[in-house]
């Protein structure tokens, strides 16, 4: 028997677009991956991905409630009932502590919630906000026999395994050629519903053809109003009476005979709009089959030809980076200490100040005193819990000096503030900052402390 696979959570962030996405460890390897799950997809609302597929994954009150009860936790299951997709996690520390994420797609919109093992709902979220009063669970766990299994495999994103979650990367290839096909696909649809909207059958034709061979007979005895004209069935012996849409300003005569020029129209448009629905229907059966083809796999290079001509697309290129083109530089230089903790500094005056500018506001700030010199910023961000701040404070101290006019000392006074507590004064000099509050630093350093340092720059 195989032992079942365990896999970690890692990470937990709360999207922009109102997904929630895990980050997940299988134990033993440094491999990661990613489970999704997104209260927008009517298509696929969960699924594993190799990568984030997000640029930011801003904190949210929802991600911070996941974090404080399923950070550490393992992923046990993923179930899904009709509508219904069930996570369970366990917590490490106790195979009692079970979680349950429910994500129920029956509701308009979709609900997210969390449910403990003891039916209490932690929160309630979609797209219409989130709630976090926390409630009874009046409904009923998944049960194996009422519930449709989705195994986790030894690797959710090996393709070569099949699996009941769809996998999604917006890096495969071909991007803007799905794109450019889903695009075609919604236009032909809707050119093919507006056609069925539009269009007349034989029977309708038919039965209009008879009602004016009637009007024809009976035109005499036809009750004229202001824009129509109606036949009662005490005339023409029929269940109800047919009323038709004229032109006031025309005759009886005229109008019947404008009502059979219409008719003789349709009946010529029946066969091209016939052939017109027919072409679009093979038209979009062929390319939803492409587009299906296109999501499972990579096209190489001459199949990708191949359909943007069948589809007469424009082909699609790449930039390529003009050699006389300047290369798009940052404005200011990355150090990378102990503890994964990022230095940046200012390579001049003006980039100086688009470095502060662009620091937050409890960003560290370090600069040598009474000098001309760069400017030193620290994100607190990169600033882990444990961080040794006396040593980070030391290698900024010892940039901020080797970056300025007293370099050649090695040794020098250095201010050490937060980015809150810099001013820039209308009309300043660049690179000239008025700081308001700040504590000095006193700093030596040898050459071979300094080797050391600058061997950390990133770029």
């Amino acid at each position: 028997m195989t032992e079942k696979t365990i896999y970690f959570v890692a990470k937990i962030w709360q999207t922009k677009n109102k997904t929630i996405c895990f980050q997940l460890k299988k134990q033993s390897e440094k491999e990661k991956f990613f489970l999704h799950l997104d209260v927008n997809s009517s298509k696929n609302p969960v699924f594993f991905s190799k990568t984030k597929n997000f640029e930011n994954l801003p904190s949210g009150n929802i991600a911070e409630i996941l974090r404080k009860n399923l950070e550490g936790s393992t992923l046990k299951e993923v179930l899904k009932e009709k509508e219904t997709y069930w996570i369970l996690f366990s917590l490490r520390r106790s195979n009692d502590e079970d979680f349950f994420l429910k994500l129920d797609c029956s509701k308009k919109p979709y609900e997210c919630s969390l449910i403990s093992k003891e039916k209490k709902i932690f929160f309630r979220y979609g797209t219409q906000g989130s709630f976090t009063h926390i409630k009874t669970f009046e409904g009923n766990f998944p049960h194996e026999n009422k519930t449709s299994f989705i195994p986790l495999l030894e690797n959710p994103c090996d393709k070569e395994k099949e699996t009941f979650l769809p996998i999604e990367d917006d890096r495969l290839p071909n991007k803007e050629l799905r794109k450019t096909l889903k695009k075609r696909l919604k236009t032909l649809k809707s050119s093919l519903r507006k056609l069925e909207e539009n269009s007349h059958t034989k029977e309708e034709l038919l039965k209009e053809k008879e009602n004016l061979g009637l009007l024809q007979s009976f035109l005499s005895q036809a009750e004229f109003f202001e824009d129509s004209l109606v036949l009662k069935n005490s005339v023409t012996g029929l269940a109800q009476d047919i009323l038709f849409s004229i032109d006031k300003q025309l005759s009886p005569g005229k109008n019947l005979n404008l009502l059979f020029e219409k008719l003789s129209k349709k009946e010529k448009g029946l066969g091209y709009n016939e052939k017109i629905r027919t072409e679009l229907e093979n038209t979009l059966k062929i390319l939803s089959s492409d587009l299906e083809e296109l999501e499972k796999r990579p096209f190489s290079e001459e199949e990708t030809l191949e359909l943007q001509k069948k589809y007469n697309l424009k082909k699609q290129t790449h930039q390529k980076e003009n050699k006389n083109q300047k290369k798009e530089t940052i404005s200011y230089k990355i150090f990378m200490g102990k503890n994964k903790v990022f230095y940046y500094v200012g390579k001049s005056s003006k980039d100086n100040d688009t470095l502060v500018k662009k620091a937050k506001s409890n960003d560290l700030w370090f600069h040598a005193a009474g000098t001309q010199g760069s400017h030193v910023i620290v994100p607190k961000s990169s600033l882990k819990k444990g961080a040794n701040l006396e040593e980070v404070y030391r290698f900024a101290g010892i940039l901020a000096l080797y970056y300025s006019k007293a370099k050649e000392d090695r040794k020098g006074e250095v201010y050490a503030s937060s980015r809150q507590y810099l001013k820039k004064a209308k009309n300043a000099a660049p690179g000239l900052w008025t700081v308001m509050k700040s504590e000095t630093l006193f700093i030596a350093y040898t050459e071979d402390d300094l080797k050391e340092i600058l061997n950390q720059m990133e770029n």
